[in-house]
C-alpha cells in the first residue's frame, strides 16, 4: 500500500460464493473444485472403479441369463445412464462414470447402476433434462426388446410348470403379447425368452426410476413441473406406497421404501427455480410420469403357490444289532414267479462254504451296503455287504 492507494477502515471481504442447495441428488456428491487464477479446475473422473463394476455386471448378468440376455440388459442400463450423463456434461455439471452393480443371484443379475454428481444444478431446467433423459434414453432399448423378444421364434405358450419362479406381468406385457403372439390358450401361459426378459426388467427399473418420490428420477422431474408443491404430492404417495405394502404383503419392497424414508420424500431446491420450462418440457414430463402405471408391477417376483420351503424331516429307521457272523453274507435275488403272484425281492443267506441258501426275513436283511457281486453265469445281482 503507498500514499496513491484509497483507504479503508476495514479488509476487504471475499468475493460472493454461490449459495449451495440444502440437499443432493440421489446419486449426488459434493465435488471439490480447486480454483486457480480465478478459473476452476474440472474434478478427476475416475475410470478403474467404473471399469471393473461393468465387467463384473456384465459377468453376473450372463450367469443368470446368458451372452443375450447379458447384451440386452448392460445396453439398456447403458443408454440409461449415458442420457444422464450427457445431459449433465451439457449443462456443466460434474457426473462420474457410470457405477454398475453387480448381483450374481437368478433371476435379474444386476441391481442396475448410478451416477456421482455434483448438486449445485443451476436452475429446473437443467435438472428436468438430467432427470427425465435417464428413463427415456433406457426406454427405447426397453420397449424394442420387449417387441422383438415377444416374437413366436423367441416366446412361445407352454403349460405351467409347478415350482417355478413365476414373474409379474407389467401392462405392457398384457397390451403387447395378444397383439404378438394371438390369445393365450387356455391353461397355458406365455413363456418368454432371454431377450424379452431383458425387456421386462428393463420396464421394472424404469418404472422404479419414475417413481415421483425424493431424489429419484421421477422426483426430479415432479419438483421441475411442481417446484414446492411438489413436496405434499411426494410424502403422501411414499405413505401410500408404506401403508399399500404392509396391507398386500409385500414385503420385497421394504429395503428401498426404508431408503426413500431415510433420504426424505421432499426434493431440494435449484440455483433458480423461476425459469419457465416451456410447454414442450411439461408435456413430456407428464407424460414420462404417466409411464409408471404401465410398466411397473407390484409384485414382480412370485414364490410358487404351495411350495414348502423347508427341509424334509429324515427318516427315522428303528435300531437294529449288528448281524452275527452267520448273517454276514446276504444275497438278495429275483424269482422268476413268486407262489403269491407277486414281483416281490426273495431274500436269502448263504450258511457256508457250499451253494446252500436258507430263506431269511426281510428284518434280518436291514444292514449293509449294496454292491455288484458276480456269480456263475456271468450275472450280477445286489449284494448287502455289512
Amino acid at each position: 500500500m503507498n500514499d496513491h492507494d484509497p483507504p479503508f477502515d476495514h479488509p476487504p471481504s471475499p468475493p460472493d460464493q454461490p449459495e449451495l442447495p440444502s440437499g443432493g441428488l440421489l446419486d449426488a456428491e459434493f465435488v471439490p473444485v480447486e480454483v486457480v487464477d480465478g478459473s476452476p479446475r474440472s474434478p478427476i473422473r475416475r475410470w478403474r472403479l467404473p471399469l471393473v463394476l461393468f465387467l463384473a455386471t456384465c459377468a453376473s448378468t450372463f450367469y443368470v441369463g446368458g451372452w443375450v440376455y447379458a447384451v440386452c440388459v448392460m445396453t439398456i442400463l447403458a443408454c440409461h445412464e449415458a442420457g444422464h450423463f450427457v445431459q449433465a456434461r451439457r449443462y456443466g455439471v460434474h457426473a462420474s462414470f457410470p457405477y454398475f452393480l453387480p448381483m450374481p443371484i437368478p433371476p435379474i443379475g444386476t441391481m442396475g447402476a448410478v451416477i456421482a454428481m455434483d448438486s449445485r444444478v443451476k436452475n429446473r431446467r437443467a435438472l428436468f433434462d438430467i432427470g427425465v433423459s435417464g428413463p427415456l434414453a433406457g426406454l427405447v432399448p426397453t420397449l424394442i426388446f420387449c417387441i422383438v423378444g415377444l416374437q413366436p421364434q423367441f416366446s412361445r405358450f407352454a403349460k405351467p410348470i409347478p415350482g417355478e419362479l413365476e414373474f409379474g406381468e407389467p401392462l405392457v406385457f398384457k397390451l403387447l403379447a395378444p397383439r404378438i403372439l394371438g390369445p393365450t390358450p387356455d391353461g397355458m401361459e406365455v413363456q418368454i425368452g432371454p431377450m424379452a426378459m431383458a425387456g421386462w426388467v428393463g420396464l421394472l427399473i424404469t418404472a422404479i426410476n419414475l417413481f415421483p418420490i425424493g431424489q429419484l428420477d421421477g422426483g426430479h422431474v415432479l419438483y421441475s413441473l411442481l417446484r414446492r408443491r411438489a413436496h405434499p404430492v411426494a410424502t403422501t404417495l411414499l405413505a401410500a406406497a408404506v401403508v399399500g405394502s404392509v396391507v398386500f404383503h409385500l414385503t420385497g419392497w421394504s429395503v428401498m421404501l426404508l431408503l426413500l424414508i431415510l433420504m426424505g420424500p421432499k426434493h431440494p431446491p435449484t440455483g433458480d427455480d423461476n425459469i419457465p420450462l416451456g410447454a414442450g418440457r411439461v408435456l413430456l414430463g407428464w407424460l414420462a410420469l404417466a409411464f409408471l402405471p404401465l410398466g411397473f408391477t407390484p409384485d414382480p417376483i412370485k414364490l410358487p403357490e404351495g411350495l414348502d420351503w423347508q427341509a424334509p424331516a429324515p427318516e427315522e429307521r428303528p435300531f437294529r444289532p449288528p448281524p452275527s457272523d452267520d448273517q454276514r453274507w446276504v444275497w438278495q435275488d429275483r424269482e422268476p414267479a413268486s407262489p403269491a403272484g407277486s414281483d416281490s425281492p426273495i431274500t436269502r443267506r448263504r450258511t457256508g462254504a457250499t451253494d446252500k441258501f436258507d430263506a431269511i426275513s426281510p428284518e434280518e436283511n436291514s444292514h449293509g451296503e449294496q454292491r455288484l457281486q458276480e456269480v456263475a453265469g456271468g450275472r450280477h445281482v445286489p449284494e448287502y455287504l455289512c
